[in-house]
């Protein structure tokens, strides 16, 4: 929240959060060799390690968080969202993108992305790494 509490201060508007807006439990334990993990965790994304949730899994989260935001913004404007680099990729290919391991690496951070959507339906979109 801490990283929106500037943008909310100046815009006047409330913080609001959602459980869903989380970052990807990986079920990796920390390891030199991270890379590859999460290279396959890409080319395998129905399939979780260990515990932690499956990459597919996460842009399935991801666009029914974004649908439930969307119903409650209402077309009332801009909104803003804070969250973390893996769940915006997964976001973002769930809805048709190019995006792979090699987007997700290069990511800079912070990335800001915009997207448009009429309704459900991702009409635009602009950002760092995106064709």
């Amino acid at each position: 929240m801490q990283t929106v509490a500037p943008t909310a201060e100046r815009a006047g508007v409330p913080i609001r959060t959602h459980e869903d807006l989380r970052e990807w439990k990986s079920g990796l334990p920390p390891t030199p060799d991270w890379r590859s993990y999460y290279e396959r965790a890409w080319r395998e994304p129905a399939i979780p390690f260990g515990t932690g949730e499956a990459l597919e899994a996460v842009g399935g989260r991801a666009v029914a968080a974004l649908a439930e935001v969307l119903v409650c913004a209402d077309g009332d404007g801009p909104v803003v969202i804070a969250t973390h680099g893996t769940w915006i990729a997964r976001a973002l290919l769930t809805y048709g993108l190019d995006v792979d391991v090699q987007f997700w690496l290069t990511m800079p951070t912070p990335a800001i992305y915009a997207l448009t959507f009429r309704g459900s339906t991702l009409t635009s979109s602009v950002g760092p790494g995106l064709k």
